[in-house]
This record gives C-alpha cells, sequence and structure tokens, in this order.
C-alpha cells in the first residue's frame, strides 16, 4: 500500500470509528425544563411552573450529580453556582446555571448584585457535551472553580423539582438577611450550605481558590445565620408544590 493509499484508509478508519461512536451514545431524551432542543432563561419560580410541573414524573427521577461554586475573575467578584443534573438514565446531564437577572442582560458588569436587584433569581439551562454548553459557560468571561459538591448515587441526591423548592426558599429566605448588599456571595454560600444540611452524604472538594469564597474586595461577607429555619421552609415549599400541582392546569395562575 502506497503513502497516499495509506492515508486515505488511515483517515477512513478515523472516520468510521468517530460515526460508531456517535452511533453508540444514546438519543437526548426530551423533558421540560432541563433537557431541551434550545438553551432557554427563566425565573426560578417560573422554572417550576412553566416548564418543571409539565414533565414532573421524569423530572423528579432527575437527580443533582454535581454543584460547582464559581467566582468571576478581573474584579467582577461575582459568585454563581452550576449544577450538573442527570437524566433518569443517567446517560445525558443538563447544566443548570443559577445567577441574578440583573447579569443575564448585563454581563460585563464589574459589580455583583446589591440591594436594589436581588441575585440569583435566575436559571439558563443547556444540555452539557452540546455546542451551547460552550455559549453559557463562557459568556461570563474567566472564572474559578473555588469548590464542588459530588452527590454519589447512594446518597440522598436532591432532584430537580427539589433543587427548585429549595432555590426559590432561598431566594426569599435572603430578602431581608443581606445587610451587606454582596448578595451573590450570600446567596451562592448559604445554597451550597443548604444543600449539605438537607441532603447529606454529599462530598466536598476544595479547590485552590477556595479561600476566596464569599469574599468582596477582601472582605468576608457574613452569611451568619443563612441556613437557619431553611430546613422547616424547605418543608413548606415542598407542600406548597404538590398542592400546585393537584391544582387542574387550565385553572393555574
Amino acid at each position: 500500500m502506497d503513502g497516499i493509499h495509506h492515508e486515505i484508509w488511515l483517515r477512513t478508519l478515523f472516520f468510521r470509528i468517530l460515526y460508531c461512536e456517535f452511533a453508540k451514545q444514546p438519543p437526548q431524551p426530551s423533558i421540560q425544563g432541563l433537557f431541551e432542543e434550545f438553551s432557554f432563561s427563566s425565573s426560578i419560580s417560573g422554572w417550576y411552573m412553566a416548564c418543571l410541573v409539565r414533565d414532573l414524573p421524569q423530572v423528579s427521577q432527575c437527580f443533582v450529580n454535581k454543584v460547582l461554586h464559581c467566582k468571576c475573575r478581573a474584579g467582577k467578584e461575582h459568585e454563581f453556582l452550576v449544577f450538573e443534573i442527570l437524566s433518569p438514565a443517567g446517560d445525558c446531564t443538563a447544566l443548570v446555571v443559577l445567577t441574578d437577572s440583573l447579569r443575564v442582560s448585563y454581563c460585563n458588569r464589574d459589580k455583583p448584585s446589591d440591594n436594589c436587584h436581588p441575585a440569583l433569581d435566575h436559571v439558563e439551562v443547556v444540555v452539557k457535551g452540546t455546542y451551547k454548553e460552550l455559549y453559557i459557560t463562557k459568556k461570563w468571561g474567566k472564572y474559578d472553580i473555588l469548590r464542588t459538591l459530588t452527590y454519589p448515587p447512594t446518597s440522598t441526591r436532591p432532584s430537580a423539582d427539589q433543587l427548585c423548592a429549595l432555590l426559590e426558599v432561598v431566594e426569599t429566605h435572603g430578602s431581608g438577611i443581606n445587610p451587606d448588599g454582596i448578595q451573590c456571595s450570600w446567596y451562592a454560600n448559604t445554597i451550597f450550605l443548604a444543600l449539605q444540611d438537607i441532603f447529606p452524604g454529599g462530598i466536598v472538594v476544595p479547590r485552590r481558590k477556595e479561600m476566596k469564597k464569599g469574599m468582596h474586595k477582601g472582605i468576608k461577607v457574613s452569611i451568619e445565620g443563612g441556613v437557619n429555619g431553611l430546613h422547616q421552609k424547605y418543608s413548606q415549599q415542598i407542600e406548597k408544590q404538590y398542592t400546585y400541582r393537584k391544582v387542574p392546569e387550565e385553572t393555574r395562575e
């Protein structure tokens, strides 16, 4: 076999292997609010009422696999969370980025959320491994992963609807708690701690720059009292969701 034919053979073999690998991949599930053809953005309450509740039997089988606590660089100091949520079969992952609605519109702002613009009331969702992942993870610019929380399959993992309930609770719980005005740090850290408290068994792995969590301009943002009473409020929110599901869809507000 001469050099030219050998090169053609190698290229053909490469594309055959590549095709076989793609052919082995299972089809992406279709679950509203998590696994959709296009990425989408929503408020936390809208994420549940307009999306998750419509596919609840499947959504309740989609569990959080990992939580990434992230912080922007370049002086922005904005903190946000990324949730990796597995499909019911565990063969596909949705990325849910939790941030504030102000920053969705003005990603280039150089300060965290303040008292006039409550933080972490917005989610953006894409399917991991698709081209849309690049868009949603790069739009915030350079950032560091401060720490991760990973849930083994044998642990008490939150489902997507349970996560949404917790996010709604923390959002209202923090409306009058944060005196510093650095709400994104308060929310990110409080949610991270609340997940460990309500859903124990997760493994926390600190990263090299973990000491930057909850810091703004070198000053530690207080999260004192952040998780106090959250467990009870979370249970009440779960009951509220259950009541909402019993209401006929055509009569829901």
